[in-house]
């Protein structure tokens, strides 16, 4: 109930690692390696459509979900700086759909790839708010390519390039069959976030406030459900 949009994104990121971590001490101590597996890709995307048919939530789930500490540290450390300042220059109500969008469209991509015949291994599960992450990362790029950002041992640099490395990383990276699946995912996402800005700047369609009108009435649905209903009086 505290913090801006991007703060309580990066605390759900945080409560779901913590959460996880807690899990993961019990049941493998209490149970199979097996039995851990199962319970962690109930939250995962999965090349398998099967498994995402049956698992729908996993769409949403697989990008609040980290296992290792330096996984979530830099994709926090990024959605921070890189969210801040979209938040700070657009409005608090971009945050949560480009977090969204961006994660939906690589966790598609991801899935799509790993059913298509391709040189890379994609992985049967995937996790990570990365692609999410980069799609702020493009969608600042595209809408603020001068703007510039101090770097450590470097000083200012414009975003544009800034992201154009990051971008470059993903790519090369395919070449070396290292986590390609979670590349090309983050690759989804980055293309989201340009294509919000395209639709903004060439096409004239606001698809950040027809996705917050359509969370919007999520939330009201749920809210209404919990609400106490009035009696009317008779």
């Amino acid at each position: 109930q505290s913090g801006n949009t991007l703060i309580r994104i990066i605390m759900v990121n945080v409560a779901f690692f913590a959460v996880m971590l807690l899990v993961g001490v019990f049941v493998r101590g209490a149970a199979s390696p097996e039995t851990y597996d199962a319970f962690r890709h109930f939250w995962m995307i999965s090349t398998d459509w099967l498994h995402n048919l049956t698992h729908p939530w996993v769409f949403i789930t697989h990008m609040f979900f980290h296992e290792s500490f330096w996984h979530i540290f830099w994709n926090m450390l990024l959605l921070y700086w890189f969210g801040n300042l979209v938040g700070d220059m657009l409005g608090d109500r971009i945050v949560l759909p480009t977090y969204l969008l961006s994660g939906l469209v690589g966790g598609v991509i991801y899935f799509i790839m790993g059913n298509l015949p391709t040189p890379w291994p994609i992985g049967a599960y995937a996790l990570g708010a990365s692609a999410a992450v980069n799609g702020f990362m493009m969608l600042a790029a595209a809408k603020f390519p001068d703007y510039e950002m101090n770097l450590i041992l470097i000083g200012p640099v414009k975003i544009k390039w800034i992201v154009g490395v990051f971008i470059a990383i993903d790519v090369i990276a395919l070449a070396g069959n290292d986590n390609s699946g979670g590349h090309l995912a983050h690759l989804g996402g980055a293309a989201m976030g340009w294509y919000i800005v395209y639709l903004w700047n060439y096409k004239n369609i606001d698809l950040i406030g027809w996705t917050n009108k359509r969370i919007d009435k999520v939330v009201n649905f749920f809210s209404n459900l919990s609400s106490p209903k009035q009696q009317t009086p008779s």
